[in-house]
């Protein structure tokens, strides 16, 4: 298993940079994003101080470059395609989604 940098919500209003966190695994229906720049909007700090819960990881916005494509994936993205889109951090059910570590897993057919 690899690992990644990434950014984690430690405690209501604080987060932690940690370098041991898995590199998510491909779903069918999503693409495999080495994350390379992200967006700030407030949402993202109201989270980290009001709504995310220990330990997952946060941000909506992303730019970066495809490393796979889910089997399901309709759009015909290829490695290598630069690509925008956003992400549902904060996202306790899939506490892996979040656009702050350097690898992503991003819903393919919404990008």
């Amino acid at each position: 298993m690899s690992f990644q940098k990434a950014i984690v919500v430690d405690s209501p209003k604080n987060v932690q940079l940690v370098n041991n966190k898995p590199i998510p695994t491909l779903r069918d229906n999503c693409v495999l994003v080495n994350n390379v720049s992200v967006a700030l909007n407030p949402i993202d700090w109201k989270h980290i101080d009001f709504l995310a819960p220990r330990g997952v990881l946060v941000r909506w916005d992303y730019a970066g470059i495809v490393q796979d494509v889910g089997k399901e994936v309709k759009k015909s993205f290829k490695k290598g395609d630069r690509v925008c889109g956003f992400v549902h951090g904060s996202n306790t059910v899939q506490p892996e989604d979040g656009a702050f570590p350097e690898y992503i897993v991003a819903k393919g057919n919404l990008q």
